[in-house]
């Protein structure tokens, strides 16, 4: 079990550097499944072992380097890992809490629905109301990720101290 410093630290990560999200349902396929992610990227490779030694999930490449040429590592989990990393880490989190409860309620979704009398890995059909909550609520992930990006991009046109460049 990590400890509640840990925790807090691999919270604060993600909270400024991480994302969590919920992918599916692509077009042609309307089944109510999504999965969930979360995931880190950073040029420092160290704090991201520890998150594998608490969490599991692997540190991979990122697609491009930073504008110095640094690599940029990345760490994720999907599925059960993440909706039970973002269990542990939700009482720590504070940018990304309501996120991580979305999160976790669509994989609670997606886990009550799995093997009721069928064979393990099979899921029963996702009723078409409840579809439209699984969507309502993977949108609400989605935006979320967008606005705080949004505001990124806002205060990327202030200097250290608030004034317009």
């Amino acid at each position: 079990m990590a400890k509640n410093t840990e925790l807090a630290y691999i919270a604060g990560i993600i909270d400024g550097e991480g994302s969590i999200g919920a992918h599916g349902e692509t077009l042609g396929k309307r089944n109510g499944s999504y999965q969930v992610n979360v995931q880190v990227g950073m040029t420092q490779i160290g704090s991201l072992d520890l998150f594998v030694k608490v969490f599991g999930g692997r540190i991979g490449l990122g697609c491009k380097p930073t504008s110095g040429g640094k690599p940029v590592y990345k760490w994720r989990l999907s599925a059960r890992k993440a909706a039970n990393c973002l269990e542990q880490l939700t009482p720590y989190l504070i940018l990304k809490r309501e996120q991580a409860r979305d999160a976790i309620a669509l994989a609670r979704m997606n886990r009550q629905r799995l093997g009721k009398g069928t064979s393990p890995g099979y899921a029963l059909p996702v009723p078409e109301d409840e579809k439209i909550m699984r969507r309502e609520i993977a949108n609400r992930i989605y935006q979320r990720n967008f606005s705080s990006n949004s505001r990124c991009r806002k205060w990327a046109s202030y200097g250290n101290h608030g004034e317009k460049r």
